[in-house]
Protein backbone atom coordinates (compact mmCIF):
# COMPACT_ATOMS: atom_id res chain seq x y z
CA UNK A 1 0.00 0.00 0.00
CA UNK A 2 2.97 2.16 0.68
CA UNK A 3 4.25 1.78 -2.44
CA UNK A 4 1.17 2.84 -4.41
CA UNK A 5 0.59 5.51 -2.71
CA UNK A 6 4.70 6.98 -3.60
CA UNK A 7 3.33 6.14 -7.22
CA UNK A 8 0.47 7.78 -6.90
CA UNK A 9 1.96 10.94 -5.07
CA UNK A 10 4.95 10.69 -7.37
CA UNK A 11 2.74 10.98 -10.50
CA UNK A 12 0.65 13.97 -8.99
CA UNK A 13 3.65 15.92 -8.38
CA UNK A 14 5.05 14.99 -12.27
CA UNK A 15 1.56 16.31 -13.53
CA UNK A 16 1.52 19.28 -11.48
CA UNK A 17 5.02 20.23 -12.44
CA UNK A 18 3.76 20.16 -16.44
CA UNK A 19 1.19 21.96 -15.83
CA UNK A 20 3.17 24.93 -14.19
CA UNK A 21 5.85 24.16 -17.13
CA UNK A 22 3.17 24.89 -19.82
CA UNK A 23 1.50 27.54 -17.80
CA UNK A 24 4.94 29.80 -18.38
CA UNK A 25 5.51 31.47 -21.25
CA UNK A 26 8.77 30.29 -23.51
CA UNK A 27 11.48 32.07 -22.52
CA UNK A 28 11.69 33.47 -26.45
CA UNK A 29 8.28 36.14 -25.32
CA UNK A 30 10.24 37.09 -22.29
CA UNK A 31 12.12 40.75 -22.75
CA UNK A 32 12.61 43.86 -20.79
CA UNK A 33 10.49 46.04 -20.53
CA UNK A 34 12.76 49.38 -21.99
CA UNK A 35 12.14 52.79 -20.54
CA UNK A 36 13.99 55.87 -20.56
CA UNK A 37 13.61 59.44 -19.32
CA UNK A 38 14.97 62.25 -21.72
CA UNK A 39 14.19 64.97 -18.97
CA UNK A 40 16.29 66.86 -16.58
CA UNK A 41 14.33 64.91 -13.40
CA UNK A 42 14.76 62.20 -12.20
CA UNK A 43 11.43 59.93 -12.37
CA UNK A 44 9.95 57.04 -9.87
CA UNK A 45 9.09 54.17 -12.42
CA UNK A 46 6.73 51.59 -11.03
CA UNK A 47 5.52 49.30 -14.00
CA UNK A 48 2.02 47.56 -13.65
CA UNK A 49 0.64 44.90 -14.75
CA UNK A 50 -3.08 45.72 -16.58
CA UNK A 51 -4.62 42.17 -16.14
CA UNK A 52 -3.84 41.55 -12.83
CA UNK A 53 -3.42 45.19 -11.39
CA UNK A 54 -0.06 43.97 -10.19
CA UNK A 55 2.71 46.25 -9.23
CA UNK A 56 5.54 44.52 -11.38
CA UNK A 57 8.63 46.58 -11.22
CA UNK A 58 9.63 49.87 -9.21
CA UNK A 59 12.67 52.17 -9.25
CA UNK A 60 14.42 55.36 -9.89
CA UNK A 61 15.28 56.80 -13.44
CA UNK A 62 17.74 59.03 -12.98
CA UNK A 63 17.50 62.64 -15.59
CA UNK A 64 19.08 61.33 -19.08
CA UNK A 65 18.92 57.93 -18.37
CA UNK A 66 17.93 54.69 -19.73
CA UNK A 67 16.87 51.31 -17.25
CA UNK A 68 15.38 47.93 -18.56
CA UNK A 69 13.33 46.17 -16.02
CA UNK A 70 13.03 42.55 -16.05
CA UNK A 71 11.49 41.62 -12.35
CA UNK A 72 8.01 41.32 -14.36
CA UNK A 73 9.04 38.80 -16.82
CA UNK A 74 7.36 41.08 -19.37
CA UNK A 75 5.35 38.83 -22.34
CA UNK A 76 5.22 40.17 -25.94
CA UNK A 77 1.79 41.66 -26.46
CA UNK A 78 0.60 41.79 -23.01
CA UNK A 79 -0.62 45.50 -21.82
CA UNK A 80 1.66 46.94 -19.39
CA UNK A 81 1.56 49.86 -17.82
CA UNK A 82 4.34 52.51 -16.52
CA UNK A 83 3.59 54.77 -14.29
CA UNK A 84 6.18 58.14 -13.78
CA UNK A 85 6.16 60.15 -11.06
CA UNK A 86 8.55 62.92 -11.61
CA UNK A 87 10.87 64.17 -8.31
CA UNK A 88 12.42 67.22 -6.95
CA UNK A 89 15.92 65.76 -6.38
CA UNK A 90 18.57 63.64 -8.16
CA UNK A 91 17.86 60.34 -6.19
CA UNK A 92 14.22 60.52 -6.95
CA UNK A 93 13.61 61.88 -3.40
CA UNK A 94 11.61 65.12 -2.57
CA UNK A 95 8.05 66.35 -3.71
CA UNK A 96 6.43 64.85 -6.89
CA UNK A 97 6.47 67.72 -9.75
CA UNK A 98 4.53 65.53 -12.04
CA UNK A 99 2.70 62.25 -12.04
CA UNK A 100 1.61 60.63 -15.40
CA UNK A 101 2.50 57.40 -17.37
CA UNK A 102 2.13 55.42 -20.62
CA UNK A 103 0.53 52.07 -21.22
CA UNK A 104 3.03 49.93 -23.48
CA UNK A 105 2.87 46.41 -25.36
CA UNK A 106 6.56 44.80 -26.07
CA UNK A 107 8.17 45.04 -28.26
CA UNK A 108 8.38 49.36 -27.80
CA UNK A 109 9.63 51.41 -25.57
CA UNK A 110 8.42 53.91 -23.07
CA UNK A 111 10.03 57.41 -22.78
CA UNK A 112 9.49 60.68 -21.02
CA UNK A 113 10.10 64.04 -22.40
CA UNK A 114 11.32 67.22 -20.99
CA UNK A 115 7.89 68.02 -20.53
CA UNK A 116 7.12 64.93 -18.61
CA UNK A 117 5.09 63.33 -21.32
CA UNK A 118 5.14 59.85 -22.16
CA UNK A 119 5.51 58.14 -25.99
CA UNK A 120 5.28 54.71 -26.68
CA UNK A 121 7.72 54.12 -30.02
CA UNK A 122 9.32 50.88 -31.62
CA UNK A 123 12.64 52.18 -31.18
CA UNK A 124 14.54 54.14 -28.35
CA UNK A 125 14.12 57.94 -28.94
CA UNK A 126 16.49 59.92 -30.18
CA UNK A 127 17.91 62.75 -27.75
CA UNK A 128 16.61 65.41 -29.82
CA UNK A 129 12.96 63.81 -28.88
CA UNK A 130 13.40 65.63 -25.62
CA UNK A 131 13.16 69.36 -27.59
CA UNK A 132 9.70 70.46 -28.01
CA UNK A 133 10.35 71.91 -30.93
CA UNK A 134 10.97 68.52 -32.71
CA UNK A 135 8.13 67.04 -31.38
CA UNK A 136 5.52 65.81 -33.84
CA UNK A 137 2.24 66.06 -32.73
CA UNK A 138 0.95 63.12 -30.92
Amino acid sequence: MKIKSKILTLALLGILGAVTFAAKPAKADILPLPTANLSNRSVWITVYSLVTHQQLDWGCLPAQSQRTWWSGNYVVLVPYYVRGEVKENADCSGRTIGDNGTQIQLPSYAWIDQSFNWHTTPTPPMSHDADPQYMDAE
